[in-house]
């Protein structure tokens, strides 16, 4: 996670075991945002991998969405106003 996150400030893992299996669940605050995820399976490594998978999805979709705000330019206005001349 530390590749991916620049300074992360707090990690929260809650892992359970249920009757079934085993639920993950993950809280991740950095600087970048904050990302949590929840998942279950028959294992704790698999559920573990699955928190790990969502949250890095998260974090490229954020990405993609800042890196399209960038490239894409804000409209600009004019300051003058729009009452019609010549009347």
């Amino acid at each position: 996670m530390g590749r991916v996150f620049q300074l992360i400030h707090r990690i929260e893992w809650k892992i359970e075991a249920l009757e079934r299996g085993t639920s993950a669940r993950c809280e991740i605050r950095a600087k970048s945002g904050v990302f949590s995820a929840t998942s279950t399976a028959t294992g704790p490594l698999p559920a573990i991998h699955g928190v790990v998978e969502q949250i890095l999805k998260q974090k490229r979709r954020a990405k993609e969405i800042k890196v399209t705000r960038r490239r894409v330019s804000p409209v600009k206005t004019s300051k003058r106003s729009a009452a019609p001349t010549g009347i």
